[in-house]
């Protein structure tokens, strides 16, 4: 599983740039949304989901480490609220609920049919206890085109029990997918302990979790499924992620001005995510590298 090394960080502070009560911090990851004790698999959901940066792509949702992955810089936009976004050479405009949380994207998108391109709209909705718990979501299914997915999201006492997807019947995989989740791990109690995932027209899959905790830091987590079993250990330099590795995976981490997130990179290839800021401190744009020739980067605008 190649998305593995891209994990979200925790950075155990508090940020002069969040939104005024938002749990969302512009550039950076705090506990509440990323792989820590005090982490909440809802808000972890909304920051990959209801952002204007890169869409994590629908089939990520089954990755046994899908919650810990964020390989395009996704969560760190959700306090920046960029008014556009050029997300792989493609404009969209964002618009935002007073608290900030995302309301609706309109794409510009390539005509997989050929002709002028496609305008679509991606629209998000908040639970009515938590509004910043996505009560439903869209997003396109494909890189191209205008199908979508649509999301739903289902809560038990402030915890995320079961996410449905239902791609519309021209999408490339058109099954429905119902994912639930289970809890118990009093070190990490919004983190999941169990996920199943039940596909339409394949047999349910159940990925266990543990994690390993010192000093109410997540110094590791194992991860357990029929195709996929690592255990990944952390490593922090003043409260804040600074490597992270295991099952053939080294990554280091940099930040700038203090907290923000500068560069998560492999250090055998130079390889991984580096994020850069304008002077205002909000993010000018994200570039995730893998490789492959001809990386180009997601930028924003506000």
């Amino acid at each position: 599983m190649n998305n593995i090394r891209f994990l979200i960080l925790c950075l155990i502070i508090t940020s002069q740039y969040a939104i005024a009560s938002s749990p969302f911090l512009c550039g950076e990851y705090n506990p509440t949304t990323a792989i820590a004790t005090s982490s909440d698999l809802a808000l972890t959901t909304t920051a990959l989901l209801a952002s204007p940066g890169h869409p994590l792509l629908p089939g990520t949702l089954s990755d046994p480490a899908w919650f810990t992955i964020d390989s395009f810089g996704t969560g760190a936009l959700m306090g920046c609220q960029p008014s556009k976004s050029v997300i792989q050479g493609w404009s969209q405009t964002n618009t935002y609920n007073t608290n900030g949380t995302l309301k609706q994207i309109t794409a510009q998108r390539f005509n997989s049919e050929g002709g002028n391109p496609l305008t679509a709209t991606l629209g998000f909705t908040y639970d009515s206890k938590n509004p910043y718990y996505l009560a439903t979501a869209e997003n396109f299914c494909m890189s191209i085109g205008d199908q979508k997915v649509q999301y739903s999201f289902e809560y038990t006492n402030g915890l995320l029990k079961t996410l449905k997807l239902v791609p519309d019947s021209d999408c490339p995989s058109s099954a429905s997918v119902v994912i639930t989740y289970k809890y118990g791990d009093s070190n990490a109690p919004k983190l999941p302990t169990q996920m199943i995932v039940n596909q339409q027209g394949k047999d349910p899959e159940t990925i266990t979790y543990k994690y390993n905790v010192s000093n109410n830091q997540i110094t590791s987590f194992v991860i357990s499924s029929p195709q996929y079993n690592a255990e990944i250990t952390l490593g922090y330099t003043d409260n804040k992620v600074s490597s992270m590795n295991g099952g053939g995976l080294q990554n280091n981490v940099t930040y700038r001005n203090g907290a923000q997130w500068a560069t998560m990179l492999d250090p055998r290839y130079n390889w991984g995510l580096t994020i850069d800021y304008y002077s205002t401190n909000k993010i000018e744009s994200t570039l995730q590298n893998t490789g492959w020739p001809g990386a180009q980067p997601d930028n924003f605008y506000y």
